[in-house]
C-alpha cells in the first residue's frame, strides 16, 4: 500500500519508527511536511505565516501521490491544523485517514466522531498500525485490532490497548530517509531514542495520560542495549555524516551505571558532540564525569519553576532547589551548556513568583532560559488541579478537549497573556545577554515599557549568541526557517 504521513514543524522519531516497520512489510511510505513558518513555538505572526504558508502546496502534492492511507500523529497544538488538512484531503481523494498521537489518546471518543477520520490509534501505536495496515491491505476485518478504534454501520468500535513493546531491539532503526528528502535542516544532526518511558509523572505531561492506559505495567520504562544504540549511531554516521547527536530520552542520565558504561563505549566508537535531557537530581560528580567523557555538550534541564511547593503540589516535581543549584554549577564547571525551561501561567504562581525566579536565575544563570506558558493538555492532572483552584471552569475544560488552544492560554485573557509573555521574556532574555542589562531593566522596571519590536530584537540577539555557542537545536531551527523561506521564494 501507499502510505502518506502528514507532519509539521519538527522531526518525529515516532513516525520514523512506524515508517521503518511498514517498509519491512513491503509498503511504500512518504512524508508530506509542512514547516509552518511563523506559526510555531518559536515565533507567531499571522501576516508572515500566510505569506510563507506551505499548506496548499503540501495538500496538492499529497493528492498527486494518491495514497491508500493518510496517517497523522498529533499533539494538542496540532489538532486544528491536522483536522483542516484531513478535511481537504477527504474532499479531494478517496483514501482512509488515521489519527494517532497523544491528543487522540487523551480524548479518543471526541476524535473518532469526525466524518473525515476513519480510524484512530490510541496508546503506543507502532504494532497497532502495522496490524491495521496489514488488515486493510488484505481486505480483512479491522474490528478487533487492539489500540484501534473504528466505525461500522454508524457505531464506534472500541478496542483495548495491547501491552507495551518490551524488546525495543526487535524494532528496525527509525527511517531517517523520510526527513532527509526535506532538505538541509534535517541533515545536520541525528535524533535517537535509547529508551521509552519516563520515571516521572508530571501533572502537565503526556506521560500522565499514557500511564492511565498502562497502570499495571511495571516495565513502562524500556531500554535498548548500549551495543544496539552504538550500532545504530555507527550505521547512521556512515550514511549521513551527521555533526551532532540529540538523545531524545525523557531522562537520559538517571541510570548512572548505564551512563558510565555507555560513556566509554560512545567515546571509543562514536565520540560526536551530543545533547540530552536530564532531571536536576541526576546531575552529580559521577554522572558529570561520564557526560564529559562521552562528549556531552548540552543538557536540557527540566524543573519549570524555582518554588519547591509549586513544583511538588502543582506539578508533582520533587526536585530540591539544592539539587538544581548543584546541577547548574556542576554543568557550568564542566563546560556543558545548560538549557532550562521557566513555565509561566502555573496555578497559584503570581508575579512575585516570576520575580523570585528571575532573582534565582540572576544568581545561578544557565546558558539559556526558555520561557513557556503552561498549555493544558486534555485530561492531564493539571486540569483537575486548576479546576479545583478555580483557575479553570467547566467551559474551559470543554474548550481544552474539544478545541484545544482556541485561546493562547486558558487562565487569563489572550491579550494579557501575550503582553506578559513579551515583557517577562525581555527580562529573562536580558539575563543571558548581559547581567548589567538585566539589572538595569529589573531595577528601573524598564522591561515593562519596552515595545514589542525591541523585544523581538533582543530575542534575535540572544538567538545569535546561541548560534555562536553552537546550540545545535537553535541552529537547526534557523536552518529550517532559512531553507523553507528560500524554497518558498524560489519555487
Amino acid at each position: 500500500m501507499k502510505i502518506a504521513f502528514v507532519y509539521s514543524t519538527y522531526e518525529s522519531i515516532g513516525i520514523e519508527y512506524i515508517s521503518s516497520v511498514l517498509k519491512k512489510e513491503w509498503h511504500e511510505t512518504k512524508l508530506f511536511f509542512d514547516p509552518r513558518l511563523f506559526n510555531d513555538i518559536i515565533v507567531k505572526n499571522n501576516f508572515l505565516s500566510k505569506i510563507f504558508s506551505y499548506k496548499k502546496r503540501t495538500i496538492n502534492d499529497l493528492i498527486k501521490y494518491k495514497p491508500d492511507l493518510v496517517l497523522f500523529s498529533i499533539v494538542s497544538a496540532d489538532y486544528k491544523w491536522a483536522c483542516e488538512y484531513a478535511k481537504k484531503i477527504k474532499q479531494k481523494i478517496n483514501t482512509k485517514v488515521i489519527f494517532g498521537g497523544i491528543h487522540v489518546t487523551s480524548v479518543p471518543e471526541k476524535i473518532i466522531k469526525h466524518d473525515f477520520i476513519d480510524y484512530i490509534v490510541i496508546g503506543e501505536g507502532i504494532s497497532a498500525i502495522k496490524d491495521l495496515v496489514r488488515a486493510l491491505a488484505s481486505n480483512n476485518p479491522t474490528d478487533s485490532i487492539r489500540n484501534v478504534w473504528s466505525k461500522k454501520n454508524g457505531k464506534i468500535i472500541k478496542n483495548l490497548v495491547r501491552p507495551l513493546i518490551q524488546d525495543l531491539e526487535k524494532l528496525p532503526y527509525p527511517d531517517k530517509e523520510l526527513y532527509k528528502k526535506h532538505g538541509e535542516p534535517f541533515l545536520t544532526g541525528y535524533t535517537i531514542q535509547t529508551s521509552h518511558g519516563c520515571p516521572m509523572r508530571c501533572t502537565f505531561c503526556s506521560h500522565d495520560i499514557y500511564k492511565n492506559y498502562y497502570p499495571n505495567d511495571k516495565n513502562y520504562i524500556r531500554k535498548r542495549s548500549i551495543k544496539n544504540v552504538i550500532a545504530e549511531l555507527g550505521d547512521a554516521h556512515y550514511k549521513y555524516k551527521y555533526k551532532y547527536i540529540r538523545f531524545f530520552d525523557d531522562d537520559f542520565v538517571r541510570d548512572a551505571k548505564r551512563l558510565e558504561i555507555f560513556s566509554k563505549q560512545y567515546r571509543k566508537y562514536i565520540n560526536i558532540p551530543y545533547t540530552c535531557i536530564a532531571h536536576p537530581e541526576t546531575i552529580n560528580e559521577k554522572t558529570i564525569k561520564s557526560l564529559q567523557l562521552s562528549n556531552c555538550k548540552q543538557i536540557n534541564l527540566g524543573f519549570e519553576n524555582i518554588d519547591e511547593n509549586i513544583r511538588k503540589d502543582i506539578l508533582k516535581r520533587y526536585d530540591k532547589n539544592e539539587d538544581i543549584i548543584k546541577a547548574l554549577l556542576l554543568l557550568k564547571n564542566a563546560d556543558i551548556r545548560s538549557i532550562v525551561d521557566f513555565m509561566m501561567g502555573i496555578p497559584t504562581a503570581n508575579e512575585k513568583n516570576i520575580e523570585d525566579n528571575f532573582k534565582f536565575f540572576y544568581k545561578y544563570t544557565p546558558t539559556r532560559i526558555f520561557i513557556l506558558w503552561l498549555q493544558y493538555m486534555p485530561r492531564t492532572e493539571i486540569c483537575n488541579i486548576a479546576f479545583n483552584k478555580g483557575v479553570l471552569d467547566k467551559k474551559s475544560i470543554s474548550d481544552i478537549e474539544e478545541n484545544p488552544y482556541s485561546r493562547s492560554i486558558l487562565t487569563v485573557d489572550k491579550r494579557v497573556h501575550n503582553t506578559k509573555m513579551i515583557k517577562y521574556n525581555i527580562l529573562f532574555v536580558s539575563l543571558v545577554i548581559s547581567k548589567k542589562l538585566a539589572t538595569l531593566l529589573y531595577k528601573t522596571k524598564l522591561y515593562k515599557l519596552i515595545p514589542s519590536n525591541l523585544a523581538i530584537f533582543l530575542s534575535v540577539i540572544e538567538n545569535i549568541k546561541s548560534w555562536k555557542n553552537y546550540e545545535h537545536e537553535q541552529i537547526r531551527n534557523f536552518k529550517r526557517y532559512i531553507y523553507f523561506i528560500f524554497r518558498k521564494i524560489t519555487l
